[in-house]
């Protein structure tokens, strides 16, 4: 029965009348922030039970399979989809199927879904590419570790990109480019409205692409015959004739004709020869208006959301039988279609009956028709249905698509919420661009007096690196608090915390971000009921107040917060459990466990590449760690090469502390080698990497040490230092040992009596490096005093602290002849390998000519080219080992040539090994 309109309901708008997303939140558990990301259909569509055997097109597929790529391409409704799981199916192929949707275009995302869908083939579970995680940024590094283990796949895998039109950004274009280019053992088929860009096309010169095209699609006369036997419709060979020339072969427009030939009565066929348009009146006037009220009503609501489950449904239409009306659809095919759940990331175990496994899919045409008339006939119902949809989703673990519905719905109050209590758990995975892009598409800043929309604009602005925005938006969330109830409070105020925390550290206050991140903490503490997003929160704020701990000097504390955030977060491969495990690295060395800290480092750095993470600026930490280690223990070599791959660890932005302290470490480095003006240079790089920061005490001490040893140097040669004037707040100890070197060197003995007198009355707490440069400067004074015997015993006493740790450096390092004599009569006396090193590295050294200062760091690949032009590799050879094309190696040669300041391969190689760069 026809009706004139939808049928309507009064319901009550906007999120404040239906109770916001908490309730719909209580039932969610809190997800670990390594295993946040969503999970999304791999399976390929089914083959309907009653579908045409296409095997021309099916013959066509065959023969493009020793091809790298199938480009199947053509309008909607020609079939492609079915086509090619119908071709799947009769071949007994289980492809790597991925439906794309418009949120894939962007790389992580895009990566993360091929890789899941290559992982659900029979590809053997001890494959690496099982083991495959995909981070928030792709890097280079990671790129080619990913192509390397899709390349090395068993077999020949069919991985299947549907709908491929959404594919638009130029560096997916280019990511699907180097699926063809570089992976041999899979072959690409994809399925798109639209011819694939231009990158695609150049393939095909290589001989690389095989095309099935709306042509090959088009039914004839055979194919007609046998959809109307399948259809149970009685056809006379001219009503096929007719059929075709109305429909020129479109399967959509041969299948509605097929059912307006099957009515009684019906002399005239609608021609469908105007294709998308055509179908769609026929839908409205044909299909949609015979339906009765209630049924009309429920497809028009149901449109908003692909794929439906029995449980979706009824969640967008309250009170409508949703399963009987879908099962109706399916059987009478009328454009909706089963599809099975495997993979969608649902929790189908929460289904009343386990039905909601079953998923179900409107046609595109269908589906855009449904959409295009409710949002024309009632707008209130459309974005209401689109809340509704977005409560479901956040309530069944997938809070992207929650963030689309509440942005369709056009309630910004509702998206924000959305993305506090649930999105931002997506922040450290892959799903990160494609949360930030949500975001960036709705108006927040247009929300003033909303603490949810500030919320979310800061996180967004945080996650970007823009500090002083991150805080603008703080700033105004915090002043909004109060206008929250209690059951909503917990998930803003302990973001407004760690947001806080977060622009601290983004602006080197140590102090401030452990303040703010010790708030976060509390407030967890007393949230009585636990958010989708509160255990990526409790992992921030672990991961925040470690840090203002460290550097703070309250090293022992650091430590149990890190222990507390990598038992938290488990799972090795997250960015914020390997930030927490590289710092854990760094407290040891800055403690004086050099070998724990090595082994830390090499586990952590091993895993990283292993992965293909190394160029995340979360690792620094453990490359500081490492050049801590190298520094203390004479390797100045593996120091500065520690320091060049921790400068090229740069995706995710620079902490501002962390900067200083490498600077500072690698003015160290430079200085130990003999390379002074490089040390001066570091120094100086470091004083303006601490512009406006308060340097905190143990950024401080490595800064102190370095001017120290400038500044000692200068007094030995009885040269001018003018030194810089660097803020910060050396620890007490190191303070004293410092001046004590600075006086000793300077003849101011009695001083430097006093200084070291006060740090060893109290050495209990001292680090290990601490105390033996204290030791030894005690043995200076002795030795300046004429007690040759007091002075050998306290070098002996360093020499005794030092040797199970191996540290090297401070008896090598810049010393005047009171401190070195000493040294040198205790060293020559012992047998151990401390002595031994000690005794070469202060013998005669042969003049070298010191190597210029390197013009910039390099990156992480240009170190990969360089470490490659030392195997003598060619640049096809090395295109080959990067995955990347010879000009693209030129491209970095370049690049490297100039920040080396060389004109050829050998002299590239030989200015890295005397920078240290190379072993």
């Amino acid at each position: 029965m026809a009706t004139t309109g939808p049928a309507r309901r009064q319901e009550p708008e906007g999120i404040a009348a239906r109770g916001g997303v908490r309730d719909a939140l209580a039932s969610v558990a809190p997800v670990a922030s390594s295993q946040a990301s969503v999970v999304r259909p791999v399976a390929p569509p089914p083959v309907v039970p009653h579908a045409v055997p296409r095997e021309r097109v099916w013959a066509l597929l065959d023969g493009a399979r020793h091809r790298r790529l199938t480009a199947v391409v053509g309008g909607a409704g020609w079939g492609k989809s079915t086509a090619v799981a119908g071709w799947c199916a009769d071949r007994g192929l289980r492809p790597a199927w991925v439906t794309l949707e418009a949120r894939d275009d962007v790389l992580p995302v895009f990566w993360h879904r091929v890789v899941a869908a290559v992982a659900s083939t029979p590809v053997p579970r001890h494959h690496e590419v099982h083991r495959l995680q995909v981070p928030p940024a792709i890097t280079d590094a990671f790129t080619t570790h990913l192509l390397h283990t899709l390349g090395t796949l068993p077999g020949d895998v069919v991985l299947v990109l549907d709908d491929a039109q959404h594919l638009r950004s130029p560096e997916v274009v280019e990511a699907v480019g180097d699926l063809v280019r570089y992976a041999p053992a899979v072959h690409v088929v994809l399925i798109s409205r639209t011819d694939p860009p231009l990158p695609l096309r150049r393939l095909a010169l290589d001989g690389r692409v095989g095309h099935v095209r709306a042509e090959h699609l088009a039914f004839d006369a055979t194919d007609v015959g046998a959809l109307a036997g399948t259809e149970g419709v009685d056809v006379e060979p001219e009503d096929v004739e007719h059929l075709l020339e109305r429909t020129e072969g479109w399967p959509v427009g041969v299948r509605l004709g097929l059912q307006q030939l099957a009515e009684p009565g019906r002399a005239v066929l609608v021609d469908f020869g105007d294709g998308d348009r055509a179908v769609a009146e026929y839908l409205v006037e044909e299909v949609l208006a015979r339906q009765e009220p209630a049924v009309r009503d429920f497809l028009l609501r149901t449109s908003v959301a692909s794929p439906l489950t029995i449980d979706l449904a009824a969640a967008l239409v309250p009170g409508a039988p949703a399963g009987r009306y879908l099962e109706e659809r399916v059987a009478a095919h009328d454009f909706v279609s089963v599809v099975t759940g495997h993979g969608w990331g649902v929790d189908d175990t929460r289904r009343d009956g386990g039905t909601g496994a079953v998923q179900y899919r409107f046609h595109p045409l269908l589906r855009d028709m449904l959409r295009g008339t409710l949002r024309f006939e009632d707008p209130a119902a459309y974005r209401l249905t689109h809340a509704r949809a977005a409560r479901w989703h956040v309530e069944h673990g997938d809070p992207l698509r929650a963030l689309e519905h509440a942005a369709a719905a056009e309630e910004l109050e509702l998206f924000a919420q959305v993305f506090v209590e649930s999105a931002a758990l997506l922040l450290p995975g892959p799903d990160r661009t494609a949360v930030l892009a949500a975001a960036h598409a709705v108006p927040l800043e247009e929300q003033t007096q909303s603490v949810w929309c500030a919320l979310c604009a800061g996180a967004v602005a945080g996650v970007e690196g823009r500090i002083p925005a991150c805080r603008h938006h703080v700033a105004r969330a915090r002043a909004l608090l109060d206008d929250l109830d209690d059951a909503h409070r917990g998930a803003a105020e302990v973001l407004v915390e760690i947001l806080d925390a977060h622009a601290a550290r983004g602006r080197g206050d140590v102090t401030a971000t452990t303040t703010a991140a010790t708030a976060a903490h509390h407030v967890l503490a007393r949230t009585p009921v636990p958010f989708p997003a509160f255990a990526t929160y409790r992992s921030w704020a672990h991961d925040l107040r470690a840090t203002g701990l460290f550097w703070s000097g309250r090293v022992d504390a650091a430590r149990t917060e890190l222990e507390r955030l990598v038992r938290d977060d488990p799972a090795p491969l997250s960015l914020m459990a390997l930030n927490g495990r590289a710092y854990l690295a760094l407290c040891d060395a800055v403690q004086g466990r050099y070998e724990a800290a090595l082994e830390r480092v090499t586990t952590i750095l091993v895993l990283a590449e292993q992965a293909g993470w190394t160029s995340y600026e979360q690792l620094r930490p453990a490359y500081a760690a490492a050049a801590v280690v190298g520094l203390v223990r004479g390797d100045w070599r593996g120091a500065e090469r520690a320091l060049a791959y921790g400068w090229a660890a740069d995706v995710g932005g620079d902490e501002p502390v962390l900067v200083v302290a490498m600077h500072a470490l690698q003015a160290q480095v430079a200085l130990a080698a003999g390379r002074t003006r490089a040390a001066t240079a570091a120094l100086a790089d470091a004083a303006r990497a601490a512009e406006g920061i308060d340097v905190p005490p143990v950024a401080a001490d490595m800064v102190a040490r370095a001017a120290t040893d400038l500044r000692v140097r200068a007094a030995l040669r009885d040269e001018p230092f003018a030194g810089l004037a660097i803020p910060g707040r050396p620890s007490a100890d190191v303070r004293r040992v410092c001046r004590a070197r600075t006086d000793l060197a300077r003849h101011q003995t009695p001083a430097a009596a006093e200084e070291v007198q006060e740090v060893l009355a109290d050495d209990a707490d001292l680090d290990l490096l601490t105390r033996v440069e204290a030791l030894l400067v005690a043995s200076g004074v002795a030795e300046a005093a004429r007690e040759p015997r007091r002075a050998d015993a306290l070098a002996r006493a360093a020499f005794d602290e030092a040797a199970a740790e191996g540290v090297v450096l401070p008896f090598v390092r810049p010393a005047p002849p009171s401190v070195r004599q000493p040294v040198a009569r205790v060293a020559g006396a012992r047998t151990d390998a401390l002595a031994a090193s000690v005794r070469e590295l202060i013998g005669p050294q042969a003049p070298v000519a010191e190597p210029a200062p390197l013009a910039g760091a390099l990156t992480d690949r240009e170190l990969a080219v360089l470490t490659a032009l030392a195997t003598m590799q060619s640049n096809a050879e090395i295109a080959d080992d990067l995955f990347v094309s010879v000009n693209t190696v030129k491209a970095h040669l370049k690049s490297l040539f100039r920040k080396l300041e060389v004109g050829s391969r050998r002299a590239a190689v030989r200015r890295g090994r005397e920078l240290g760069l190379l072993p």
